[in-house]
């Protein structure tokens, strides 16, 4: 990396942009019934990994920022879609640290609001010109749509289930987080033309960086602040929540204590509030957090690993960048 580039001032370059042309798209709907909800999801700000994954990826390539836009704005529509049906089916009150759509409006107009932004989605995909690849971007999204769905599917299913191994939790996350982060930067490649190599490059890319993404999402839920994360630590404990943090402990705990603190979380789908400084005081003792650490930095690592032959540039750069910022966030 070229460290005489500030990267930080770079990405808000590009996401100032995105935001500028994200906002003119939804306003472009002033009659919508849903405006507001539509508006409220979608101004949440934040990083934007996936369309910030998108516009990288396709200057990686050597692409331009234009070509990449409008597939940008589709990712991070598909994105929202999946938190507005989510957060219905998870019961959740916050999100961001606001108020989810469902609880803000009803479940109806959640639902109604996901499913109108598919269609936004859909129609923001190249479709009018001969490019060769636009058939290739557009079955990419929808599979991965197929693909996020079937991962939510399979949380749901693992919730019903009481108990599940680590690979199985790791199938499921590769489907529901990863499989989006994964689109992105294949996308981001294929608006920008780049080449087969190229393409499967960042595939691996994402598909890496969209494991370590949702590990590192199971430690935060352990670790991190209230105020930076949004909700409270330890809701997964609360929720009974299989995650990489207590399959692993499960993995390898050995004293009764433990063992029966974990049957537990199990078979009650969940621990009572007075019992999560118990369950965070063993993830330390066994060491779960350094292991899910280990593992953010094995996946973090296999993703830089995965672009190293891509040709030198702003774009590959930015794609390291975002790969370090993920690996050391907060929130």
């Amino acid at each position: 990396m070229n460290n005489d580039i500030n990267y930080k001032d770079l990405y808000n370059k590009y996401l100032n942009s995105f935001e500028e042309h994200l906002e003119n798209y939804i306003n472009s709907f002033e009659n919508q019934v849903l405006l507001e909800p539509l508006k409220y999801i979608m101004t949440g700000k934040g990083k934007r990994i996936r369309p910030m994954l998108v516009i990288f990826s396709n200057l990686a390539v050597g692409g331009k920022t234009e070509e990449a836009m409008n597939c940008a704005i589709a990712l991070e529509m598909l994105h929202n879609f999946t938190l507005a049906h989510d957060d219905i089916m998870d019961q959740s009150p916050l999100r961001r640290g606001k108020e989810t759509i469902y609880k803000k409006w009803d479940e109806a107009t959640a639902i109604l609001l996901g499913d109108i932004m598919i269609g936004l989605a859909f129609a923001l995909l190249p479709t009018h010109d001969k490019s060769s690849n636009n058939e290739r971007i557009f079955t990419r999204f929808n599979s991965a749509l197929i693909e996020v769905c079937q991962g939510q599917a399979l949380d749901m299913q693992f919730e019903q289930e009481k108990s599940i191994t680590l690979d199985e939790y790791l199938k499921m996350i590769e489907l529901k987080t990863a499989m989006l982060i994964e689109a992105s930067s294949c996308i981001g490649g294929l608006s920008g033309y780049g080449t087969k190599a190229e393409i499967n490059s960042l595939i691996r890319y994402g598909k890496a960086l969209g494991l370590a993404f949702q590990i590192q999402d199971d430690l935060l839920d352990a670790t991190a602040e209230i105020e930076k994360f949004g909700k409270r630590v330890g809701q997964d404990l609360l929720d009974g929540k299989k995650t990489f943090l207590i399959l692993t402990a499960e993995k390898i705990a050995q004293n009764e204590e433990d063992r029966e603190l974990i049957d537990e979380f199990f078979n009650n789908k969940g621990v009572k509030e007075e019992d999560i400084p118990k369950m965070l005081e063993m993830y330390e003792r066994l060491g779960v957090f350094e292991e899910a650490e280990k593992e953010i930095d094995n996946y973090t690592e296999k993703a830089k690993d995965s672009i190293k032959n891509i040709t030198e540039n702003v774009g590959k750069n930015m794609l390291y960048w975002i790969a370090d910022l993920l690996n050391k966030r907060k929130k």
